[in-house]
């Protein structure tokens, strides 16, 4: 279960998703592969914290409200960034590639719904039938979505040297307007949680 939903979000397009490939266009497999780790960086105190504190996120909307809505502007900032990139860099992952993936992640409000609706009960649920469990259910969901991640960065940058040029160009645009959706998105969840949408 855990394999399948770690590979499931490792795949599925969002916000972290998009800046692997646009740290991989832009800076090679190493800055693809440096940005796919951050689930790890993130989602490991977000698990401690849904242990202690279940809920508390879905029951003050304003909180989940304020994240989705910095979640937003940050990513409006992703796009400009992405959209504004000169060309293929050939010195590997730049220092801000992790930070600008940890930020990414942090300002998400997902991560945070699916450790406190679905994740964080799964792993209550594995704990019970012992250790062994929760270790393979967390081994399954963490190797899972960094895996999934870091294969597309791996099959990006091998083809990396078809995107010269235009097709570059117009790729990190396209990526650009695409974070610029994800960002509508999210400011439309964090008003609606707000109650400012009815």
């Amino acid at each position: 279960m855990g394999l399948v939903l770690g590979v499931g979000g490792g795949l599925s397009p969002g916000p972290l998703t998009a800046l692997v490939v646009a740290e991989t266009l832009r800076g090679g497999t190493r800055a693809g592969m440096t940005v796919a780790i951050t689930p790890l960086i993130t989602d490991t105190p977000l698990l401690i914290v849904t242990g202690l504190a279940a809920g508390l996120v879905s029951r003050i909307p304003l909180l989940e409200a304020g994240i989705g809505l910095v979640g937003a502007a940050f990513l409006v900032y992703l796009a400009w960034d992405t959209a504004r990139a000169a060309g293929i860099s050939t010195d590997g992952a730049s220092p801000g590639s992790l930070k600008k993936a940890v930020l990414t992640n942090v300002l998400n409000p997902h991560p945070y719904v699916f450790w406190l609706a679905v994740g964080g009960p799964l792993v209550a649920e594995a704990w019970t039938e012992g250790a062994p469990s929760l270790a393979a259910f967390l081994l399954g969901f963490f190797g899972g979505i960094v895996g999934a991640k870091a294969i597309v960065a791996a099959l990006l940058g091998r083809f990396r040297h078809l995107f010269t040029g235009a097709p570059y160009r117009w790729t990190m645009r396209a990526l650009a307007v695409g974070m610029l959706v994800l960002a509508g998105r999210f400011a439309y969840g964090g008003l609606s949680t707000s109650g400012f949408l009815g």
